[in-house]
């Protein structure tokens, strides 16, 4: 017990955080929803319940809404180039104002030779792993 009033705690998170505990719930919903929807081969009816969604109407609507894509839209767009035999791509999220060219300008200027290379707009680097 806290010794606040559920109304005096949903005020206090909403004055923090800008939201309240439903809006920040179906945010999350939706991130993990669209992480799943980018990264996985799941059915959308296995995702949405997955993120947390009791329905598929409520899981397309929601995701509609915030990211104002559906999740077939979302799945498509997020399809690259499939990876090539023994390769790993990694897909890194940021924030602005990370300049991208920068980051690999520097990684290109101070990498090993023969362990690290920017080549076709890649950059590549040799791991030894234990077997």
């Amino acid at each position: 017990r806290l010794g606040y009033s559920v109304r005096q705690v949903e005020r206090q998170v909403f004055a923090e955080l800008g939201a309240g505990p439903l809006a920040l719930a179906r945010a999350q919903r939706a991130q993990t929803a669209r992480t799943l929807i980018e990264t996985t081969a799941l059915p959308m009816t296995e995702l949405a319940l997955a993120s947390g969604f009791g329905s598929i109407r409520t899981f397309n609507d929601t995701v509609r809404e915030v990211f104002a894509l559906s999740p077939t839209e979302l799945r498509q767009r997020a399809k690259g180039k499939p990876a090539a035999a023994g390769a790993l791509v990694l897909r890194l999220p940021y924030r602005k104002p990370l300049c991208p060219d920068n980051l690999f300008g520097h990684l290109v200027a101070t990498g090993v030779p023969g362990v690290e290379e920017w080549r076709d707009g890649a950059y590549r680097r040799t791991l030894r792993l234990p077997h």
